[in-house]
């Protein structure tokens, strides 16, 4: 470890605590303390360690005697609404130096049209937009911030459900599924379209899972189905785009026979999902896509072929049927400076500061 660690409360950062931390966000994996160092064993090669010890699940915080938690990163939490509001405040203690920001309101659960509202009023300096605003907002002069394809855009069946228990009825859907209009008209072009969980810009390879249009073998699958209900898909009620693709969805299931009803949340059959990859570690970025999924524990690869495999066998069952990849996009307000997207998108709040009045 780094010599001299402190959490933000200005007590020591210790191996024996940091030990004690991943030892309960990853219980596959052997952590003890020796000395200053962290020593962790495994059963497996694990050549993407790092990377996936980077992962925000894998965040060293400890906590603290009144129930709160104190972590060594460039902010501390100083105020924290569950879904509604949080405070960040710089941590003066930081092992990479102060952060310039003072203090980071950030605010949860607003749609996009009450961000962009807020943005207009100057109560906002950065809020997220739609990958299919990105194109007009530019135009209009608007400074926007985009990651590369990071946030996989999927639809997922709900295993508990009868109607669409059937692999072939999947199937038959996911061939049907015209994702190149989808990635053309609705995104305006923005991201990609992908039979994949992973993105081609980090697996590689993404290429070689097929995203064209077959309605003959899908009509095919469908006909081998025995009668089943009209199947339900839900989106989220507060993303226009997201409506927008499930009602493409039942276009494109109409053209087999199959009938799709877009809901707002609730339960339903089959979701539109979106998943942060959260690393551009091929291996970090599929065992966390496959958590979110909740698709099972995925073998650490050591090869591009292996990985290619175990992604080929998530897929397999045609639970998760991957659409696109987008971007993670935000528009900046004229006194944000500095703001560099990473590649595997993220807040670079760490980086960032904010001219003051002239």
């Amino acid at each position: 470890m780094r010599p001299g660690l402190k959490l933000d409360d200005g007590s020591p950062l210790t191996a024996g605590a940091v030990a004690s931390a991943l030892q309960t966000t990853a219980p596959d994996l052997r952590v003890k303390a020796a000395a200053d160092d962290i020593v962790i064993d495994s059963d497996s090669p694990r050549p993407s360690l790092a990377a996936e010890l980077a992962l925000p699940r894998h965040a060293i915080a400890i906590r603290r005697p009144d129930g709160g938690f104190a972590a060594s990163g460039p902010f501390r939490v100083a105020s924290f609404q569950s879904g509604r509001h949080a405070e960040l405040r710089a941590n003066d203690f930081c092992w990479a130096g102060r952060p310039f920001l003072d203090t980071i309101q950030i605010d949860f659960n607003k749609n996009l049209r009450e961000q962009a509202l807020d943005f207009d009023l100057g109560k906002a300096d950065a809020v997220e937009v739609s990958p299919d605003q990105i194109r007009r907002l530019a135009q209009d002069g608007r400074r926007v911030a985009a990651s590369a394809p990071t946030d996989l855009l999927a639809l997922a069946f709900d295993p508990h459900h009868a109607a669409a228990g059937d692999a072939r009825l999947r199937q038959g859907i996911a061939l049907a599924i015209d994702r190149a209009a989808i990635q053309s008209v609705l995104l305006q072009r923005q991201g990609e379209v992908s039979g994949a969980l992973l993105p081609q810009w980090i697996s590689g390879y993404a290429f070689l899972f097929p995203t064209a249009v077959d309605l003959t073998t899908a009509r095919q699958l469908r006909n081998q189905v025995a009668a089943f209900a009209p199947l339900t898909l839900a989106y989220d009620p507060s993303d226009p785009l997201s409506r927008a693709i499930a009602e493409r969805i039942a276009v494109n299931a109409r053209d087999i026979n199959v009938t799709v009803q877009p809901v707002a949340n609730g339960t339903a059959d089959m979701s539109l999902v979106r998943v942060a990859l959260d690393s551009p570690s091929g291996a970090g970025a599929l065992a966390n896509v496959a958590a979110s999924l909740d698709l099972g524990a995925v073998a650490a690869p050591t090869a591009p072929d292996q990985l290619y495999a175990s992604e080929r066998d998530l897929l397999a069952p045609a639970q998760i049927i991957p659409l696109l990849h987008i971007p993670e996009a935000f528009v900046l307000g004229p006194r944000v400076r500095n703001w560099t997207e990473p590649p595997a998108g993220g807040f670079p709040l760490a980086d960032v500061w904010v001219e003051g009045e002239r």
